[in-house]
């Protein structure tokens, strides 16, 4: 979601177009690929979580000066 200069969401999104990518390559019954996305999303998701973290506590603190 757009909130004036700023985007929200975009991980979510990302989020849902993988796991469709995830179903269709099961579909399609080439199984490498949805583990590879599986892992690249668990990766992006919880270990980029903290740095996610930081980025925005120090966007605060440069607000507020």
């Amino acid at each position: 979601m757009r909130e004036g200069a700023t985007v929200r969401g975009t991980a979510t999104a990302a989020s849902v177009w993988n796991a469709g990518v995830i179903g269709a390559s099961v579909e399609m019954e080439h199984y490498g690929i949805p583990v590879l996305l599986a892992l690249l999303n668990l990766f992006t998701l919880r270990a980029l979580l903290p740095l996610k973290n930081w980025i925005d506590k120090k966007r605060a603190q440069d607000s507020d000066s």
